[in-house]
C-alpha cells in the first residue's frame, strides 16, 4: 500500500509509464524527496486495505525499524527504503512481479482461446 501511493505520486511527475523511467524516478525520488500534499494516515491506510488502526501502527512500526519508511503526525508514512531495500524492491522484488503478472495474462489468454 505505501509503495503503490508512492508509485502513483512518481508517475504523477512523469509523462512516461515505462518501468525503466519508474525506476529512475524511483531512485531519484527516493534520495530527494518530492512534494505533495497527500498524506498517508494510519487511517487513511487502515480504511483501504480495512485492517484495524493498532494493526496498521504496529506494522508500520515493523517498516520504520527495518529501514522501509519513515513516519511522523505532521507528514505520515513515507516510504523512505534504506539503499539496501530500494535495490531490492526494483531489482528483484518488482521484476518477479513484473513476470509473474506476464504468466498470470499467459494463462488468462490461453484460457479465453480454449
Amino acid at each position: 500500500m505505501i509503495a503503490w501511493h508512492h508509485v502513483v505520486i512518481l508517475t504523477a511527475k512523469s509523462n512516461s509509464k515505462f518501468r525503466d523511467d519508474a525506476v529512475q524516478l524511483w531512485y531519484k525520488f527516493s534520495k530527494v524527496g518530492f512534494e505533495t500534499n497527500t498524506v498517508l494516515t494510519y487511517t487513511l491506510i487502515s480504511e483501504l486495505i480495512s485492517l484495524n488502526i493498532e494493526t496498521v501502527r504496529r506494522q508500520v512500526k515493523k517498516l520504520e525499524n527495518n529501514n522501509w519508511v519513515s513516519y511522523s503526525k505532521k507528514n505520515g508514512v513515507i516510504l523512505n527504503p534504506s539503499k539496501e531495500n530500494n535495490d531490492y524492491l526494483t531489482n528483484i522484488f518488482n521484476v518477479k512481479d513484473v513476470q509473474n503478472l506476464g504468466y498470470f495474462l499467459d494463462l488468462l489468454d490461453k484460457r479465453r482461446s480454449e
